[in-house]
C-alpha cells in the first residue's frame, strides 16, 4: 500500500514531520561514479575547459557524482497511444506481464518526475543493456516515455529521459487500487511542463549517487528518498496548519550511519536564480524551521554550482543571521567538490552566524567575510542527527532487490 508522505501535521506539536519513515533493500551494482570503466566514455564525457579545483584528492575507489553536462537538447517523442485509455482487457494482460521491479520502476518515475536511462540501471539493474531491453518493453507498452538527450554541438548521445505517461500512470495506479486521476495528473504536467528537466536530473542524481556510495558501507544508507511533489504537498498542509511559509526542496533525504538518522533537504542550485531569489529561501526555510522542536536537528544542503556563487550565499545568510534563531542548520558545497570526493566526502561547510562575543545591543554591522578555504567541512554522516531509527541497512535504499522487500517505492514504508 503506498503511503506517501504525511498530508497532516499534528497541530499539537510544533514540529514539521516528514512522515513514516522506511524498510528496503538492494543488488551488487557498480557505483554510479566508480571509476572503474564499467560505463561507456559516451555516458561519462569530460569537460576540458573545466578548470581544477585544488581539493585534496581521495583514493581512487571513492564514488563520485554521475554528471549531466551542460545544456542538452531534448528530443521529445510523443506516442500516440501513452494517453489512451485502456480497456480492462489490456490492463488485465499489462498486470499479468508486469515484474515487481517494472512497478518499481514505475512508482519511481511517478515519484521523482525524471530519471534517465543510466540513473533506472543503477537502481534497478546490473547491466546496462538489461535495463535497455526492459525499459523498451515499458515504452513499447506506452507506460514510460523516453527522450533522447543529446550535447550540442555535434549530436553526443547522453543517457535518455524517462518519464511515465498518463497510461502508465493509470495502470499504476490500478495495480496500487487508487484513483488514477492523481497519478495521471502528475504524469501530464511532467510531460508538458518539463522546463527544468536538467535541474531534476542533477537533483535527482544525488538522492541515486547517495544510495550506491551507502551500498558500498556496511553501517549506513539512504533509508528514505521523498521526491519534490510528495515534498510541496505535504509540507503545503503543515505549514497552512501552522501559519508558516512553505519551504519546499529539490528532495528529502533520511541517511541511515551507524544507528543515526541523519535528515536533510536538498536545494539543488544552477547559477540561475537571482540573489533576491536566493535570500527568499533562506527567509523561507527559516520561517519554516524557527523555534520548532529538533529544528537544530534539520539540516538544509545547499549545493551551489561555483565557488563564487557558494560564497555569495554565505554572506546572504550572515545578514539574514544577525538576529540569531533557533532554527535548522545549513550548509554548502559545490558541485565541482563533489565531482572529487564523491557524497559522502568532506563536502559540507557550515553556514555561521555572528562571531561569538558579538555584542547583540551594539549598532548591527556588515559581518565580517568568510574564507571558505579555512572552513573545516564535514561529511554527511557527521552531521547533526535524530535519535535512532527503527529501521535497519537492510532497508535502505539500494541494497539487494530493494524493489521487492519494499514495493512502495523509495517514499514510502
Amino acid at each position: 500500500m503506498l503511503k506517501g508522505t504525511s498530508d497532516e501535521g499534528d497541530a499539537s506539536n510544533n514540529r514539521w514531520d516528514p512522515g513514516p519513515y522506511i524498510t528496503a533493500v538492494r543488488e551488487d551494482l557498480v557505483s554510479a561514479f566508480a571509476p572503474a570503466p564499467s560505463l561507456p566514455l559516451a555516458v561519462q564525457g569530460t569537460n576540458p575547459s573545466a578548470k581544477p579545483l585544488r581539493i585534496q584528492e581521495t583514493l581512487s575507489s571513492t564514488p563520485r557524482r554521475t554528471p549531466i553536462h551542460g545544456r542538452p537538447i531534448i528530443l521529445r517523442h510523443l506516442r500516440k497511444h501513452s494517453s489512451s485509455l485502456l480497456t480492462q482487457e489490456e490492463t488485465s494482460r499489462l498486470l499479468r506481464s508486469l515484474t515487481q521491479r517494472d512497478v518499481a520502476i514505475l512508482q519511481a518515475l511517478h515519484d521523482y518526475r525524471y530519471l534517465n536511462t543510466l540513473q533506472i540501471q543503477q537502481l534497478f539493474f546490473h547491466g546496462l543493456r538489461s535495463a535497455q531491453m526492459r525499459l523498451q518493453f515499458l515504452s513499447n507498452h506506452g507506460l514510460i516515455y523516453r527522450w533522447q538527450m543529446i550535447d550540442p554541438p555535434g549530436l553526443t548521445r547522453r543517457p535518455s529521459v524517462l518519464l511515465l505517461t498518463p497510461r502508465g500512470g493509470r495502470l499504476l495506479a490500478e495495480f496500487r487500487g487508487h484513483s488514477p486521476w492523481s497519478y495521471i495528473r502528475r504524469a501530464k504536467d511532467a510531460r508538458d511542463h518539463c522546463w527544468h528537466v536538467t535541474h531534476d536530473l542533477e537533483a535527482n542524481g544525488f538522492f541515486v549517487d547517495l544510495a550506491l556510495a551507502g551500498r558500498m558501507q556496511v553501517d549506513q544508507g539512504l533509508l528514505l528518498w521523498i521526491g519534490e511533489e510528495s515534498s510541496r504537498s505535504s509540507r503545503r498542509t503543515w505549514a497552512k496548519a501552522h501559519r508558516r511559509p512553505i519551504a519546499t526542496p529539490d528532495g528529502e533525504g533520511l541517511y541511515l550511519s551507524r544507528d543515526r538518522t541523519i535528515t536533510f533537504d536538498l536545494e539543488w542550485d544552477r547559477g540561475t536564480e537571482s540573489i533576491g531569489r536566493l535570500r527568499s529561501k533562506l527567509r523561507t526555510y527559516v520561517g519554516f524551521y524557527e523555534d520548532t522542536k529538533g529544528a537544530d536537528r534539520e539540516n538544509v544542503l545547499f549545493v551551489l554550482h561555483r565557488t563564487s556563487r557558494e560564497e555569495l550565499f554565505h554572506r546572504l545568510a550572515r545578514e539574514l543571521f544577525l538576529t540569531g534563531r533557533h532554527c535548522c542548520r545549513f550548509w554548502t558545497t559545490t558541485v565541482e567538490r563533489i565531482d572529487h570526493v564523491g557524497p559522502l566526502g568532506p563536502l559540507w561547510a557550515p553556514v555561521e552566524g555572528p562571531d561569538a562575543g558579538e555584542d547583540d545591543d551594539e549598532e548591527l554591522v556588515e559581518p565580517k567575510p568568510i574564507d571558505l578555504k579555512r572552513v573545516r567541512r564535514r561529511s554527511l554522516t557527521d552531521l547533526p542527527a535524530r535519535e535512532t531509527s527503527e529501521g535497519t541497512i537492510a532497508d535502505c535504499i539500494g541494497r539487494d532487490n530493494w524493489w521487492v522487500h519494499r514495493p512502495g517505492g523509495g517514499e514510502v514504508a
